[in-house]
Order: C-alpha cells, then structure tokens, then sequence
C-alpha cells in the first residue's frame, strides 16, 4: 500500500512538472511572438516587404490578437486551477471533520446499541465507507434514525441531543457542498485548459506559416532574417 501511495505522489509531482514547463513554453511563445511582431512594425522596410508577401497591417494584427487570446486563456486557466485547488483543500478539510464528527458518534452509538438488529436500524453494522457518496449515505442514515423514539431520548441522555444531532447534519451538508463546488471547479478547470489550448493552437499555426512566409521573403538579406529570431 507505501508502494502504491508513493508511485501515485511521484506521478503527480511529475504531472506538476509537465504543466509547469508548459506553462513556461506557452508564456515565451506569446512574449518571443509580440515581440517578432512589434519590431517587424517599426521596421518600415521590413514591414513593406512582408505586406507584399501577403502579411500587412491586418495580418500582423492578427497575430497580436492571437496572442492576447492565448495569454487570456492563460490567465483564465491559472486562475480555474486556483479555484479548483482551493475547493479541493476546503473538501478534504470538511470531509476530515465530518468523519470524525460521525466516527465519534458511531462509537458512542455502537456502546449504546450492541444488538445488531438495532445497530442495523441504526445503520451502525459493517465499515464506514470510503467513498464519500457512500459515507455520506450511511451518516445521514445513521443520524435520521437516531432522531427518531426509542432511540431519540437515549442519545440524547449521552449529549448527542437534537441540536447536537443538528451539527452533525450541518457538517455533513456542508460536505456535500463542497464536493459539488470541487466536481465544478474541476469541469472548470478542464474546460479552461481546452480552451487555453484551443487559443495557443491557433497562435503556432499562425506563426508557422508567417515564419514559412517572411522566410522566404527574407531570404536574400540574412540581417533581415534575424528579427524573426525574437
């Protein structure tokens, strides 16, 4: 089981890597990318040849957009993974106290039920589940019946009263919503970085064929080459 936690951490941490390079490539690419294209428009001779080759002041304008578009996508997508890790934070705090919460009632309540048909009523018998839906289920379960007479009023003697009851089925509300506020910020996430993608994508193709273009424009004056090395 070390084995397998460690393999898995390892994994992320390289995944972690991989997005931090990237991340690098992309914000290079968009800053080498403006900067290509801002020298080209304050060098009238370079900018006259490139105009006759199909790349004037809308295309070069193109090329600038696409960069603003790429670094918003950017920006966006940092900003969903925040959001996405903030949630995932508060989930595991909320779901460490409301595990406790019930491990504590569940003791108790075992203590005071040992007959497993009334344990089963109680939803006491077996293991707390795992899975958090499933946890969720059997707490609530758990907490609805001892609500309810003949159980009410023994729990009740053991400090696990109605109000007490209540904190129980606030935390494992609050649980709840934070579980759906993570699967929301995920799809956010997943769906900024299609979009941060999506947006980069558009940005290389368009520098792959102007360099193709203004290459060969280019070609015969080396010095004129070098301001596509920005």
């Amino acid at each position: 089981m070390t084995e397998q936690v460690f393999i898995k951490e390892e994994e992320h941490e390289n995944q972690k890597q991989q997005q931090a390079e990237q991340d690098v490539q992309i914000n290079e690419t968009i800053n080498a990318s403006r900067t290509m294209i801002d020298n080209i428009r304050k060098n009238e001779e370079i900018s006259n040849i490139l105009a006759g080759h199909g790349y004037d002041e809308e295309r070069l304008s193109e090329g600038l957009t696409l960069c603003d578009l790429t670094r918003q996508g950017f920006h966006q997508r940092g900003a969903a993974l925040t959001a996405q890790y903030k949630a995932s934070a508060d989930l595991n705090g909320r779901e460490k106290t409301a595990r406790q919460m019930y491990a504590d009632f569940r003791l108790l309540a075992r203590g005071l039920f040992p007959d497993e048909p009334v344990r089963s009523e109680l939803a006491l018998t077996g293991k707390v589940p795992h899975d958090r839906t499933q946890f969720l289920g059997i707490a609530r379960m758990s907490v609805d019946a001892a609500r309810r007479e003949p159980y009410a009023s023994r729990f009740a003697e053991f400090g696990y009263d109605a109000g007490m009851l209540d904190q129980i089925s606030t935390t494992l509300d609050a649980l709840d919503d934070a579980d759906s506020t993570q699967n929301n910020a995920i799809i956010d996430a997943v769906e900024a970085t299609k979009n941060r993608d999506r947006a980069y994508a558009a940005l290389t193709d368009w520098l792959k064929q102007f360099r193709r273009v203004a290459t060969a424009a280019l070609r015969q004056d080396p010095e004129k080459l070098k301001i596509l090395e920005a």
